[in-house]
């Protein structure tokens, strides 16, 4: 059994995310398409400074939602890459809105833990986030219910905390990165609300993309937790979806 790596989860989800780019991201476009339409709306009329911040908050807490059912449907897709299989974009889909109820419980209690854990101190926040990194994949391929879950992932990231830390800074500078060169090009240096409004889009189609390599990330980071710990294979995983 190989020990869990950073480096080599990063490289598999960066290859995997970039062989299936196209797929994966009409995928999460489709997951997504409510809060597309919501801001197509929004844009088709006149912006006021209240319009924004509106959105602002709507895109945080449905985007998070919907990020969720998102990681569930490429947790399925992911898996079948690793296997050497194609996965169906209405398959992946079908996969995530039937984990759906599970996996919102999952990811609103971890999200609270972790926002609790950076409320006290920003140590305890980025700790829970790393015990609780794998458990929206727990709830998709073991199923064992949301309290369940964030037992689990906690059980599988001990002993790699700090190889889960690796991942999860890399993809947050990344994110961080393109943030500021989006704000650098289009609200920094503003001069009308048609800069504003095309952040806005640009922003959104990014966070969509990075979305989508996020949750591979996980899906990549789960199996490899698996296999390190207890040995168990890509085939005996995927198992659950056939």
């Amino acid at each position: 059994m190989q020990p869990f790596n950073a480096g080599a989860v990063l490289s598999r989800s960066f290859s995997i995310w970039l062989k299936n780019l196209v797929p994966f991201t009409i995928l999460t476009f489709l997951v997504y398409s409510p809060l597309i339409l919501y801001t197509a709306v929004l844009l088709g009329g006149d912006l006021t400074l209240k319009q924004i911040e509106t959105w602002d908050r709507v895109e945080s807490l449905l985007g998070g939602v919907l990020n969720l059912v998102a990681t569930a449907a490429l947790t399925y897709g992911t898996f079948q890459q690793l296997r050497g299989r194609h996965a169906g974009i209405g398959e992946s889909i079908g996969v995530g809105l039937k984990r759906l109820f599970p996996v919102l419980g999952v990811g609103i209690l971890a999200g609270l833990c972790i926002i609790g854990g950076a409320i006290l101190l920003i140590v305890p926040g980025i700790i829970l986030a790393c015990m609780l990194w794998v458990a929206v994949p727990v709830a998709v391929v073991e199923q064992p219910g949301v309290g369940a879950s964030l037992k689990r992932s906690a059980e599988l990231t001990k002993g790699s905390r700090w190889q889960v830390f690796g991942v999860i800074l890399v993809l947050g500078v990344i994110n961080w990165l393109i943030g500021y060169l989006l704000y650098s090009a289009f609200i920094k240096d503003a001069t009308s609300i048609a800069d504003v409004k095309t952040f806005m889009i640009v922003a959104l189609l990014i966070s969509i993309m990075l979305g989508a390599l996020q949750a591979v990330a996980s899906a990549v980071g789960y199996y490899d937790l698996r296999q390190s710990k207890e040995g168990v294979g890509i085939e005996e995983l995927a198992k659950v979806f056939e």
